[in-house]
This record gives C-alpha cells, structure tokens and sequence, in this order.
C-alpha cells in the first residue's frame, strides 16, 4: 500500500498485471473516474490518471443582535463576502 499528499504515486515494478483500490476519505473528496482498476506492464512505462474533485459544502450563516442596517461579513480561507 502507498499513500501521498503530491500529485502522483511512482511505483517500480516487474511486468505483470496489478489492481489498484482507491480509498477515499468521503467528506473531502469524490472520485471522478475510477476507484478500481487493473493496469498492465509490459516492459515499457504505464501511466493511469485517477481524478478528484473536492465535496462542496453550503454554509448558511445568520447574523443575530447586531444593529439594523449594519454590515456584517464571513471570511473563508481568505475570502470575504459582503452581507
């Protein structure tokens, strides 16, 4: 088993042909294309691209006690959004 938190896994291996499990941490990503598979070496390099996409969330927030009229604002990874 190999994990990383780069882009991409290198594994050095002897021709044959190997299955591959992905498992996922499901609150934070969905897999796009597939989580099972088998990949095929023949004496030459193979690659096999596996797609993320990150789970979206909707937040709600609600602004009590502050005065009528009053801006009022969340900031999110650095991001700001006027109410």
């Amino acid at each position: 088993m190999q994990s990383a938190k780069d882009t991409a896994l290198t594994f050095l291996q002897v021709n044959g042909t190997y299955s591959y499990n992905i498992t996922l941490i499901p609150e934070y990503f969905t897999l796009v294309s597939p989580r099972t598979g088998t990949i095929d070496i023949n004496g030459s390099t193979v690659s096999s691209v596996v797609k993320f996409l990150p789970e979206n969330f909707t937040l709600n927030f609600t602004e009590t006690s502050l005065p009528q009229y009053t801006n009022w604002s969340i900031g999110l990874t650095g991001l700001r959004t006027l109410q």
